[in-house]
C-alpha cells in the first residue's frame, strides 16, 4: 500500500474576481426577462466550468459580434474585449461586462505609456484576448511571444512594456531584460495580475518541499500552464483537468504530493482530484495526520468561499443601485 501525505499551495483555486463574475453570470442566466444569454468568447479558461454555465441555460458562445442576435443578453468575460467591440455588442444587444480589473489596467498602462511617445510592446500570447484588445486599441503596438522575436523590435524609439496579466512576473522581467540588453531605451509597466503572482509564489515555496506536484486546471488556461512550467523546475508534475487524468501508477511509497490550481478551476473539481487520491491511498489516508490536516485546511477554504459568495452579493445589489459594474472592486 503507497504511503502518501498530500500538501495544498497556500493560494491556489480559482480567484475572487472571478467567483464573483460566475456568480454574477449565474444570476443574470437565472433573470427571467424572456431574451436569450450569449457569451462572447471565453468567460472562463476551464472546459467543465464552461460546460456547466451551458448546461445552465446559457445559448451558446459567439466569437464573431456581427453573430449576435438583435435584444440579446450579451456576456463579456474577464478578458474583455477591445473597445470597439464592446461599442458593436452594446449596440445589437444588452451588454453585461464583467471585465476583470487587472486586464483593464493592461490597457490602461499601455494607453499612458503610448501617449507619452513610447512604443507599447505587449508581452504575452499572440493568440490571447489581451493581445487582440491592445492590438486593436493601440495599431502601431507590437506583441512579443519569442525571445527570438527582440530583434524585431524598433530600435530607434523608446519602448513602453506591458504583460499579459496572467503571465508570470518572472518571465516578464527576464523579456525586460533582454529587450534592455539589446540597448533599446525601456520602461516597464507593471500590469501581472496579483492573483497570478500570489499562485506563482505558493506554487514555487510547496515544489521545493514536495517531490510530486498536480497542477489542475484547463490545458487552455495561460495562468495554469505557468503553475506547471514553474512546479516543473522544481520537482516532477503532472497538469490535470479532472480526476480521471489521475493514474495510480504515478505514485510511490513515501511521496510528498502538493496540490495547486489555475485561477479558474472550480473548487468542486479540485475536490475531486484530492478525493482520487484518497481512494487510491484509502487505507492509509485514514490514518495520516497530515491529510487531515490539509483537508481541514480545505474545507475551511471552501467555507470562506461561501462567506465570500454572500459579501458578492450583497455588493452586486449594493453596486447595481450606484449604477456602478460590480466587478469595478
Amino acid at each position: 500500500m503507497t504511503i502518501m501525505q498530500i500538501y495544498l499551495a497556500t493560494y491556489m483555486g480559482m480567484c475572487r474576481g472571478l467567483r464573483l463574475i460566475l456568480h454574477r453570470t449565474n444570476r443574470e442566466v437565472r433573470e427571467p426577462s424572456g431574451n436569450d444569454i450569449y457569451l462572447f468568447k471565453n468567460l472562463v479558461h476551464n472546459h467543465q466550468a464552461h460546460k456547466h454555465l451551458l448546461d445552465l441555460g446559457v445559448k451558446a458562445q459567439l466569437f464573431n459580434p456581427d453573430d449576435i442576435p438583435d435584444n440579446s443578453r450579451v456576456i463579456v468575460g474577464p478578458h474583455s474585449a477591445p473597445p470597439s467591440v464592446l461599442r458593436m455588442i452594446s449596440e445589437r444587444a444588452t451588454l453585461i461586462d464583467t471585465s476583470c480589473k487587472f486586464v483593464l489596467k493592461v490597457l490602461v498602462v499601455a494607453k499612458e505609456l503610448s501617449k507619452e511617445g513610447y512604443c507599447v510592446v505587449f508581452i504575452g500570447n499572440s493568440n490571447h484576448e489581451e493581445a487582440e484588445m491592445i492590438e486593436n486599441a493601440i495599431p502601431d503596438s507590437f506583441i512579443l511571444s519569442s525571445e527570438n522575436d527582440i530583434d524585431k523590435l524598433p530600435s530607434d524609439k523608446p519602448l513602453g512594456l506591458v504583460s499579459q496579466s496572467t503571465q508570470t512576473l518572472e518571465r516578464y522581467l527576464k523579456f525586460a531584460e533582454l529587450i534592455k540588453a539589446s540597448g533599446r531605451k525601456v520602461k516597464i509597466g507593471m500590469t501581472v495580475c496579483q492573483e497570478t503572482h500570489k499562485r506563482q509564489s505558493a506554487v514555487i515555496d510547496l515544489a521545493k518541499r514536495v517531490n510530486k506536484m498536480i497542477v489542475i486546471g484547463g490545458n487552455h488556461s495561460n495562468n495554469t500552464i505557468a503553475l506547471t512550467e514553474t512546479a516543473r523546475k522544481y520537482t516532477t508534475t503532472w497538469q490535470v483537468e479532472t480526476a480521471d487524468e489521475l493514474n495510480p501508477d504515478w505514485f510511490e511509497f513515501e511521496d510528498k504530493v502538493g496540490i495547486t490550481a489555475g485561477a479558474s478551476t472550480p473548487d468542486t473539481i479540485v475536490d475531486s482530484i484530492v478525493n482520487r487520491l484518497q481512494e487510491i491511498n484509502l487505507d492509509v489516508m485514514s490514518k495520516d495526520t497530515s491529510i487531515t490536516s490539509n483537508k481541514l485546511r480545505w474545507n475551511i477554504v471552501r467555507m470562506r468561499t461561501s462567506i465570500s459568495n454572500i459579501f458578492f452579493s450583497m455588493l452586486e445589489w449594493v453596486q447595481h443601485l450606484r449604477g456602478r459594474n460590480p466587478t469595478d472592486i
